[in-house]
């Protein structure tokens, strides 16, 4: 007998029913009629709404030489630098987009040019701490003494607090050994994710691992009640923004 059997068409799925490995597949793969950007926008979309860290991933590494590039456009300075800057810009990104904004835009265009304005303000405050640099070096010696005076009340003052209390807070907000080593390193020691990549890679193997941690862990010790006040404890004159 003859096949009556239909013939089978594929399936076709829309976005929102891929995982974020094949939404980065797609999103890469980019076309000149746009019908790529509805997977980048669903990338976004989960990362920003959704905190998917694996998403959040993705655009890293997808968007990683376009942010670079950025940069490189608008300052000249180390490799290193450019590196900060770039990771800067996206950490700038997740901090401050929101899911508002994201409804609002109807391209992929109007997202990524929110990413280009972080890489713009990473770049002046890069600047801004040059100039500042500069500026210091024509300091006479009574601004000196003073500007030392400063910090050393600073430390003085975050010496009043029980630095067992204050490592037992930020120890129980940490989700992971990778967290508090994040945690250990960047405030006691102020190493940079380079370093710290280098000096603990069984716990990441890429420094932007370290990034994306950092990331993740300062935006909720950010916003701990209970370290803004001992913040503002001993520092009374200042807030936590």
């Amino acid at each position: 007998m003859p096949d009556l059997q239909r013939p089978r068409t594929p399936l076709r799925f829309s976005a929102e029913d891929l995982p974020p490995e094949q939404l980065a597949a797609r999103c890469q793969n980019k076309q000149t009629d746009g019908s790529h950007e509805p997977f980048c926008l669903e990338l976004f979309r989960r990362a920003v709404v959704q905190s998917c860290s694996l998403c959040w991933h993705h655009l890293h590494c997808l968007y990683y030489p376009l942010v670079r590039y950025w940069v490189r456009c608008r300052v000249d300075c180390s490799h290193d630098d450019i590196d900060d800057l770039t990771q800067n810009a996206f950490f700038a990104f997740s901090r401050f987009y929101t899911s508002d904004q994201l409804s609002r835009a109807r391209a992929l265009g109007q997202v990524l040019k929110y990413l280009e304005s972080c890489v713009q303000s990473a770049v002046a405050q890069f600047w801004r701490q040059k100039q500042r640099a500069v500026d210091q070096v024509s300091w006479d010696q009574e601004s000196i003494n003073s500007a030392h005076s400063m910090a050393a009340a600073e430390i003085e003052a975050l010496e009043n607090l029980s630095a067992q209390e204050i490592w037992a807070t930020i120890e129980a907000r940490c989700q992971s050994e990778r967290e508090r080593v994040v945690a250990r390193l960047s405030l006691t020691i102020g190493a940079k994710p380079r370093q710290i990549a280098a000096w603990r890679p069984q716990l990441f193997p890429e420094v932007s691992d370290v990034y994306r941690v950092k990331r993740a862990l300062f935006n909720r010790l950010s916003r701990d009640p209970l370290l803004r006040a001992m913040y503002e404890k001993s520092f009374p004159e200042r807030s936590i923004r």
